[in-house]
């Protein structure tokens, strides 16, 4: 499998500086739940297994459609991925599993980067989003990112190496 840093191509001279993902703390509620749902599985095979092949096969299908939930949410987590480089920034989004959204932006189109915590979480566990605003008035938002103020004042650092 290939990492999505490796799969865009560098300018000559440039280099990659930061990688972001979304913070892997905020997964944590989706892939309780499913876990949970795994164990429920887990604790109930023994009935399963006592009442006929209709019912086997209705516990196996449940456990193969966990099974797919949890890899699937690892693979958009690992897939999005935010790489910031020493000339631009480059946004990798997946919304499914067989599509992807590639945004180019370079440093010079970038007006203002600003960063928010929302909620009690987000504060105790240090992560929030950044929000980029371009000359054109998009706003490019990174969600779930650890520790926003410092990767947003190294944002603001290139943008002024720029200006």
């Amino acid at each position: 499998m290939r990492r999505p840093e490796n799969i865009i191509q560098l300018k000559p001279d440039e280099r990659i500086v930061l990688v972001i993902r979304e913070y892997g703390i905020t997964l944590l509620p989706t892939l309780a739940s499913a876990g949970a749902v795994y164990f429920l599985l887990l604790f109930f095979m023994y009935a399963a297994f006592t009442r006929g092949p209709v019912i086997i096969a209705l516990w196996f299908v449940g456990l193969v459609l966990v099974l797919l939930f949890i890899l699937r949410r690892w693979w958009l987590w690992y897939a999005e991925v935010f790489i910031v480089t020493n000339r631009r920034c480059i946004d990798i989004q997946r919304p499914g599993v067989f599509s992807k959204m590639v945004k180019d932006i370079p440093w010079s189109i970038i007006e203002d980067i600003q960063f928010s915590q929302h909620g009690m979480w987000a504060t105790l566990a240090h992560y929030g989003s950044i929000t980029l605003v371009t000359t054109a008035q998009e706003h490019i938002r990174i969600q779930h990112v650890y520790q926003p103020a410092s990767v947003r004042d190294i944002l603001a650092e290139y943008v002024e190496q720029i200006r």
